[in-house]
């Protein structure tokens, strides 16, 4: 249990410190998957680049500032809080009793410890809760994942196309065709049916 507790404040503690930078890699992510940096002029993309790598620069290294790694202690008291324990039961076991204790003394301390092993018998921990709804009142983490997942279903084997494309603004003209179909409707006396002209065929 203790382990389990300590996993779970390492991941609350890296929520609260990364969050912002990993809620703004998923929505250029999101927004790659759409092909929204793609469709940008080469100029514009490599802005959009270096604005999204300076913000998630600077994000990363404010949350390593605030990251606090968890102590044995704190993995120890979550799981006492978790599991409704009071008069710290974990400390309780680690103390021993006066040198000079008698033997009363030392039996009340035995049914002490008694009892302080019955309270451990019922551990139980609460799921992780790293306060993300305080931090993100508009929800903006939710909406950021909807349009993500959205994304993954839109792009389809494309995914991996698209997100490197995004990481490569492109200059000068392209040489790949618009698909753009355009229709020419013979004059009525012709009697020619409508003619469909695809860009980049000879038709």
């Amino acid at each position: 249990y203790a382990a389990v507790a300590h996993a779970i404040l390492w991941l609350e503690a890296a929520a609260q410190s990364f969050g912002p930078a990993i809620t703004l890699v998923a929505g250029f992510v999101a927004l790659a998957l759409f092909g929204v940096p793609q469709a940008l002029p080469g100029w514009l993309h490599l802005v959009v680049l270096a604005a999204v790598a300076g913000a998630l620069a600077w994000l990363v290294r404010d949350g390593m500032r605030r990251f606090a790694a968890p102590t044995e202690a704190a993995s120890l008291r979550r799981l006492e809080r978790d599991s409704g324990l009071q008069h710290r039961p974990f400390a309780t076991l680690g103390d021993q009793p006066a040198a000079d204790a008698g033997s009363a003394e030392r039996s009340l301390w035995r049914i002490h410890l008694a009892r302080r092993y019955a309270d451990i018998r019922r551990l139980r921990l609460a799921p992780p809760d790293a306060g993300l709804a305080q931090r993100d009142p508009t929800a903006i983490r939710i909406g950021v994942l909807l349009a993500l997942i959205l994304g993954f279903v839109v792009a389809g084997p494309r995914t991996g196309r698209s997100i490197m494309a995004a990481l490569e603004p492109e200059f000068g003209s392209s040489n790949a065709v618009p698909p753009v179909d355009a229709w020419i409707k013979p004059p009525a006396y012709t009697g020619l049916s409508p003619i469909l002209l695809k860009l980049g065929t000879d038709t």
